[in-house]
């Protein structure tokens, strides 16, 4: 059995006289395409994909989508509960319960589907964070996952409607 790689690389125009600029780069070997990637990432081979505007709104609403399911926020309520006031316990079982959310939707977005890549995604998205559509999301994520006390009939919050298009 032979082993084949297909190597992608998609490149930029910086300007006319610096040439090109290499964005991302993916690697996929027939026998195991996530070692060839992880490989690369490792090696700081593979530059992380920048996101477009658009990107960064996806990525956003389908965190927001996720984080708003009851069973999600009880989950929550109930683990912020049980770390106490301690922030850095409170910031690490938000972590644990918000990584299994943001791994595949980073990795749709062309990130390596790790806590590495959601960090990337996360870092790629500052360079729309003065854009009011963004800052709007980010508000809706803040009170997601800051949770106040929930009442007993918890239901779904109405939020998409105020996004706006």
């Amino acid at each position: 059995g032979s082993s084949y790689q297909v190597i992608k690389i998609r490149v930029d125009p910086v300007s006319p006289d610096l040439g090109f600029k290499m964005t991302s780069l993916s690697m996929f070997a027939a026998e195991g395409p996530t070692m060839a990637q992880q490989a690369a990432v490792a090696g700081n081979v593979l530059a992380p994909p920048a996101l477009s505007l658009e990107q960064v709104l996806q990525m956003q609403d389908a965190e927001i989508e996720a984080y708003s399911k009851p069973e999600f926020q009880k989950q929550l309520w109930t683990a912020l509960e049980a770390a106490g006031h301690e922030f850095e316990k409170t910031a690490h079982a938000r972590q644990e319960l918000c990584l299994p959310v943001q791994v595949p939707i980073v990795g749709r977005l062309g990130f390596e589907p790790t806590a590495l890549g959601v960090s990337q995604a996360a870092q790629a998205a500052l360079e729309h964070h003065s854009n009011e559509k963004v800052q709007k999301r980010n508000s809706i994520l803040t009170k997601l996952l800051n949770p106040k006390p929930l009442p007993a009939t918890w239901k779904t919050p109405e939020i998409h409607s105020s996004l706006g298009a």
